[in-house]
């Protein structure tokens, strides 16, 4: 693409709840994409900190390219949605207010589009660090959790891996795909699907499914490209003695689960997935009411629906078999 004014717009969204501290940083990183043609669309959700302080001036110093919005706290994914209704751009690119983009961030991603225009979202590669500067996660798609999504089929298309496996919604559901607010957009995109206006956490998966589902073509550059911190304001990093939160990320997670039952026409191996990703949430739940000495009581609901759930694969029937295998000795040695 050629530089200047004919390169498209890129409309940055960036939701912020009580992020005074660090907002900034996640500004100056837009300011130093190599790609010049940005707007940046600032949304309050609701902040009772001097975060709409630090909004307002960005934009009082740069009139026509950077906006505040103010709404009541609604959640991230109201935030987004309201971001994107008020962006002008033919791509929409989600950044959240404590991340840091590299300076190629955007001019790798629209190359990718300008070689792949079958494509309609594309995200990157993500470290993880600390507020110290250290490594946590060197690279998002390879921790623990990216065995299944190095595993789908792609094909090749410039610098893009563009996904054409048909289990990509089921790896979805099943575990993750690992996309997030490290992604680019095509417009089009909010056209046909939205953010869940009640969930919390975990609303960006939930969309990235609907998306799945509704037959965009995604694809992934396999380069970091984007920085995300690890501190005590994460939403998706609740520290363990927050039982509370651990459990609204919990119950929210199934909301969002229970709704993609509910909404999408799933084929046998994904609705076969869903089950024992909820099967697995119930039990979790169920476990860190236990660990946090809140009895019997409490947990036993959950425990019935992890097994009603994915009565087959249940987490709490296999703890329990390896448990009685325990005290039958099978499978030990002589």
């Amino acid at each position: 693409m050629e530089k200047g004014s004919s390169r498209p717009l890129v409309s940055v969204v960036i939701p912020f709840y009580n992020r005074e501290r660090l907002l900034p940083r996640a500004i100056e990183s837009v300011f130093a994409q190599t790609w010049k043609n940005w707007e940046i669309i600032l949304v309050d959700d609701g902040s009772v900190d001097g975060s709409f302080a630090v909004a307002s001036s960005y934009a009082q110093a740069h009139p026509g390219r950077i906006r505040v919005v103010q709404q009541k706290n609604g959640g991230p994914g109201v935030a987004r949605n309201t971001g994107v209704s008020n962006a002008r751009g033919a791509f929409i690119a989600m950044l959240d207010s404590d991340d840091q983009w590299t300076p190629i961030f955007m001019e790798r991603i629209l190359a990718a589009y300008d070689a792949c225009p079958d494509v309609d979202w594309i995200y990157v590669n993500v470290r993880r660090m600390n507020e110290n500067g250290n490594v946590v996660i060197p690279s998002a798609f390879d921790d623990s959790r990216g065995v299944d999504f190095r595993r789908l089929s792609t094909r090749k298309c410039a610098h893009l891996n563009v996904i054409v496996d048909p289990a990509h919604l089921e790896t979805a559901l099943a575990s993750t795909v690992k996309e997030g607010a490290n992604t680019i957009m095509r417009r089009h995109v909010f056209d046909r699907v939205s953010y869940h206006p009640t969930l919390r956490y975990g609303e960006d998966r939930i969309f990235t499914m609907l998306g799945i589902s509704a037959g965009f073509r995604f694809g992934y550059i396999d380069e970091i490209l984007m920085t995300k911190y690890h501190h005590g304001e994460n939403i998706s990093m609740i520290p363990s003695d927050q039982v509370d939160r651990i459990l609204a990320s919990y119950a929210n997670r199934i909301q969002g689960f229970l709704y993609i039952r509910d909404t999408l026409t799933l084929n046998r191996r994904e609705r076969a997935a869903l089950r024992l990703r909820l099967s697995k949430f119930y039990f979790e739940a169920a476990i860190t009411m236990l660990e946090a000495g809140r009895g019997y009581v409490e947990p036993l609901p959950y425990v019935f629906k992890s097994v009603i759930a994915e009565p087959a694969r249940n987490p709490f029937m296999k703890a329990v078999g390896r448990r009685l295998k325990k005290r039958l000795h099978i499978g030990s040695p002589s």
